[in-house]
């Protein structure tokens, strides 16, 4: 996905965050406040939320197999992510921060993405399927050209290398 594509928000969460987007850009349009929204893809890492309406699905996964339970994949797994870990998400903050010359919105994700079967087998453990949750986008993935070109950011923490950080 790059940044100028039409979105589809498919629930109220994402909504809020295209309305924040263009409540920036209007600040910047009307008085040259300089603006920058990030726009995260599937952050993960060390504390992430385990429980709630913001739980990541690596946090999840990670307790249900702490405690012995089945993973639950919801819909047929083949819904695909593009996981960024939190501290190459640090970096971009810092990045935009310091640069006021950037603005607009700008993509933060790997470029990458996986589908839930294949994270659930790099977390290991027993499945169990669980129906499709409404308003859920079947595939995310970040075109970051905008970020490495403006920001000079780039991903650092693959999701194999992210996983083995948040499990130590």
């Amino acid at each position: 996905n790059t940044e100028d594509m039409p979105t589809d928000c498919l629930n109220p969460y994402s909504l809020s965050k295209k309305t924040g987007e263009e409540m920036m850009a209007l600040y910047n349009q009307l008085y040259g406040l300089s603006t920058v929204s990030l726009r995260y893809f599937n952050v993960y890492g060390p504390r992430h939320q385990e429980e709630g309406n913001y739980a990541t699905v690596i946090a999840i996964f990670r307790k249900q197999k702490r405690l012995g339970k089945k993973l639950t994949i919801v819909g047929d797994g083949e819904q695909r992510r593009d996981f960024t870990f939190v501290g190459d998400v640090v970096r971009a903050n810092m990045l935009a921060a310091m640069n006021r010359e950037v603005a607009g919105t700008v993509n933060v994700g790997t470029q990458n993405n996986y589908s839930i079967n294949e994270l659930a087998k790099m977390i290991g453990g027993e499945v169990e399927f669980i129906p499709a949750r409404l308003g859920e986008a079947r595939e995310t993935l970040a075109d970051n050209s905008k970020a490495r070109e403006l920001l000079g950011w780039v991903p650092k923490v693959s999701l194999t290398d992210g996983i083995a950080v948040v499990d130590a």
